[in-house]
This record gives structure tokens, C-alpha cells and sequence, in this order.
């Protein structure tokens, strides 16, 4: 006894089947290419997504470091004027003091220059990202035309 419903479910079939269709429905070589370009479609709007997206971060952060870099400066430049002001008075009362300055100006020193470090790293790992990115956008680019010879 031989069940027809069940036979087409037994039979072998590929992935390409499933592209292709089964049971005689197959799509046809405009709907196939219609497939492939919205797929490239999303795909090109999820690199350009991601492209914006480190745009943003290297914008952001240039930003966000601008500003701590003028608060250290002006921080750097307020204690230089309490150095200075205390050095133009005599005493020994304002010795403490003067080193007080002296250190936290060279601390501030070092605090700048390891900002102004860990941006550019910060800057370079980023634009390291959108090259690659950029990269992947002209190779998405490139199959397409290819594609479409």
C-alpha cells in the first residue's frame, strides 16, 4: 500500500530544491536575482550602518577628550598662577604650599599626556575599524558589478 501524501515528503531533496522550489514550483531566474539584491541591499545598509556608527564614536570621543584635555589645562594653568603668586612672597609658611603646587602641576602634566596617549590609541583602533569596514563596503561593491556582468 503506497500513501501519496507521504511519498513527495520521503524523497531526497537539497537546499537548492528549497531555492529552486519543489513539487514543480520553481522560481524563475528574475525572482532568483531579485532574492540576491535585496540580500546585497541589506547588506550594504548594515555595513553602512556600522560605518556611521564608528563615525559617530571617533566624533564623540574627539569631543568627550577636547574637553578634558581644556579642564586639565585649566586646571594646569591654575595652580602655575597660585606657584607663581606664592614664589613672589617670601616666608617659609608658604614653603608647603609652593611644593604642594609643584607636584600637582606635574601630576596634572602626566595626567594630560596619558590622555592625549590613550586617545590617539583610542582614535587609531577606531579608524582601523572603518578601514576594514570600508573595505568590506568596496568588496560588497565589487560583487555586485561582478554579479551583474
Amino acid at each position: 500500500m503506497v500513501y501519496e501524501e507521504y511519498v513527495e515528503l520521503l524523497e531526497p531533496h537539497t537546499a537548492a530544491d528549497e531555492i529552486l522550489g519543489r513539487g514543480g514550483e520553481t522560481y524563475g531566474e528574475e525572482r532568483i536575482e531579485q532574492l540576491l539584491t535585496e540580500a546585497h541591499r541589506e547588506e550594504r545598509r548594515r555595513v553602512e550602518t556600522l560605518l556611521e556608527e564608528i563615525e559617530e564614536q571617533i566624533q564623540e570621543r574627539t569631543g568627550l577628550h577636547e574637553e578634558l584635555v581644556h579642564e586639565l589645562e585649566r586646571e594646569v594653568q591654575r595652580y602655575e598662577e597660585n606657584l607663581k603668586q606664592l614664589l613672589r612672597r617670601f616666608g617659609s609658611g608658604s614653603r608647603d604650599r609652593k611644593e604642594h603646587n609643584k607636584s600637582r602641576i606635574r601630576e596634572l602634566r602626566q595626567e594630560l599626556r596619558e590622555e592625549r596617549r590613550r586617545h590617539w590609541s583610542d582614535r587609531q583602533r577606531l579608524e582601523q575599524e572603518r578601514r576594514e569596514v570600508r573595505r568590506e563596503l568596496d568588496a560588497l561593491d565589487d560583487d555586485l558589478l561582478l554579479g551583474l556582468l
